[in-house]
This record gives C-alpha cells, structure tokens and sequence, in this order.
C-alpha cells in the first residue's frame, strides 16, 4: 500500500487552499470534485513529494461529515493506493480492520474505493490503483 493522502475536513475549500498556500508559499488551483453519493466536494493539494491532502467540505446537511464536523472532527482518514483491491481488503480484514463499504469514486475516475476502520477507529480508505 502507498501513502497517497490524507483527508481533512474544512468549512470551506477555498478559504483553506488560501490558508495553505501561505503555509507552503504555493498557489493552490482550487479544482472541486462533487462526490454526489456522499453529499461532499473534496479536491487535491499536494503537501509533500508524493502526498496529498484532501479537504473536503459538506455540499449538504445530511452528509457524514456534517455529523462528524458538528462534533467537532477535521481529522477524517487516511488514503492509500493498492494494487490489488480484493487483496488489500482481505489482508487488512484479517488484521481486524472493519470494512464499512465500497464504492466507485468520482475523485479518482470512478475506481473502486472502500473505507475501513483499523482496530483504534481511526479511518482508512483504500482505492484501486
């Protein structure tokens, strides 16, 4: 598996690619991708050499993480890229990771994605290579 983001949750994309970029001393292009199926706009900035930081922001009231950010949460998962899915998903599992779902993910050209709890709860995603 290969480090490829970690996600954050913001109020707003715009004001926190602003924020980052003075961070970094970059210019961000704020490029949003609207998840539909979980009522969210997430988009890409690259933070370090291979690693990026998703922020995602609530595009509906009834999305997780409106919940989640009611609560007080930002902190939302780790993603990594595998090679073989089906493979990464049983491996883990038998680790006593929890797999919540799967689906395709209009973020990364519809591949299949899946998100998993780790035995400390703290949330993964895993996406097809």
């Amino acid at each position: 598996m290969k480090l490829h983001h970690i996600g954050a949750i913001v109020d707003s994309i715009d004001d926190a690619c602003k924020s980052y970029g003075l961070l970094l001393n970059k210019k961000f292009e704020v490029n949003k991708i609207n998840i539909a199926s979980q009522q969210v706009n997430v988009c890409f900035i690259s933070i370090a050499n291979d690693t990026l930081l998703e922020l995602i922001e609530k595009a509906g009231e009834n999305s997780a993480i409106s919940r989640m950010q009611s609560k007080g949460f930002t902190f939302y998962h780790l993603g990594y890229k595998v090679v073989d899915f089906e493979k990464a998903i049983a491996e883990l599992e038998e680790k006593n990771f929890k797999q919540l779902n799967t689906f395709y993910s209009e973020a990364f050209q519809n591949k299949k994605c899946a998100f998993l709890y780790s035995p400390e709860m703290h949330l993964i995603e895993i996406i097809e290579e």
